[in-house]
């Protein structure tokens, strides 16, 4: 029997199995795809994160590898899963059994970390898109998009910083539909001040198709005015749709997650939740604040599972 089976091994499931390791707890981390690192590997691997303490800037590839190194001590005794689907859950007197595609595991508890699960893009809804090899719902690399013309579609961080990441080394238009962005300011002026092209209030009405997308028609949702612009590339970063999870059917959720309690106790009791995962007041879905709520929920965890014991707190002060 596991003391704690962690459910995703994204940014803030890789850090729990990291940071449960440490407390000594035997761990599990099932994934339901076939690598770590969610969607900053999935869908964003070349972005760059600047909201990491001490880190002033970092690919989200790159930081995903300092998360699993941090955890590859632990590899052997404390193992990933990989490609794992959640089938069923049932509540012992004390303890779970998940059960998977891969076989059944007993736990004494559960630390839910997928994040807003597997997700799915949005896509760009207009006639031949899906057709259209250029279309593109994520960047693996930077080179082949050197010198191209690039339409990027959104208004959110994730937009703002393909564009960023681009508009040094290609002819960028940033298409939104609204006026106001949802992005951080400083991502928007950075680049504004790299003299990236905006278009708002725009929405794409059809593309030029030829086999491939050639250029998308914009109109202009306050005037009607069209115009077109020729594309090699088209970038759609229009949001995530997120795929039924089996916890947020039985644990108590609303609009933004599974709603825990200061100990990230979920209505059940010995499941927790954290990350994007989870929903409370004030909740911030960042990284930061993922990490520092897997501390917390691990520490729950511990204590949950040996209430005698003095709560022990690690850093790099009081580990030899």
């Amino acid at each position: 029997m596991y003391d704690v089976i962690i459910i995703g091994a994204g940014p803030v499931g890789l850090f729990s199995t990291f940071y449960s390791s440490l407390r000594g707890l035997k761990t599990l981390t099932l994934e339901n795809t076939s690598n770590y690192g969610g969607q900053l590997i999935s869908i964003y691997p070349e972005k760059n994160i600047y909201d990491i303490a001490g880190i002033k800037e970092i690919k989200a590839k790159d930081y995903i590898e300092e998360l699993y190194k941090q955890y590859l001590p632990y590899k052997d005794i404390n193992p990933i899963l990989y490609n794992i689907e959640i089938l069923n859950l049932k509540k012992l007197d004390s303890s779970y059994i998940i059960e998977t595609n891969n076989g059944n595991f007993e736990t004494k508890t559960i630390l839910v970390a997928s994040g807003n699960g597997c997700c799915t893009p949005r896509k760009l809804e207009v006639e031949n898109a899906s057709k259209c090899k250029n279309i593109l719902y994520r960047i693996d690399t930077i080179d082949k998009y050197k010198g191209k013309n690039i339409a990027i579609l959104g208004g959110g961080d994730s937009a703002i910083d393909i564009a960023n990441m681009l508009v040094n080394y290609s002819n960028v238009y940033l298409i939104h539909r609204r006026t106001e962005f949802r992005a951080h300011e400083e991502s928007i002026n950075k680049y504004k001040l790299a003299n990236g092209k905006i278009l708002t209030p725009m929405n794409v009405e059809s593309i030029i198709y030829d086999g491939n997308c050639k250029g998308i028609n914009l109109i202009n949702k306050e005037t009607n005015e069209r115009i077109t612009i020729d594309t090699d590339y088209v970038f759609v970063s229009y949001g995530l749709l997120p795929s039924n999870n089996i916890f947020n059917n039985i644990l108590n959720s609303d609009s933004l997650g599974i709603i825990v309690n200061q100990s990230y106790q979920t209505s059940l009791k010995g499941i927790y939740a954290v990350g994007n995962a989870c929903s409370y007041i004030g909740k911030v879905k960042t990284i930061m604040s993922g990490l520092g709520e897997a501390v917390s929920a691990i520490t729950s965890i511990h204590q949950y599972i040996y209430p005698s014991k003095n709560p022990t707190f690690y850093s790099s002060i009081n580990k030899k």
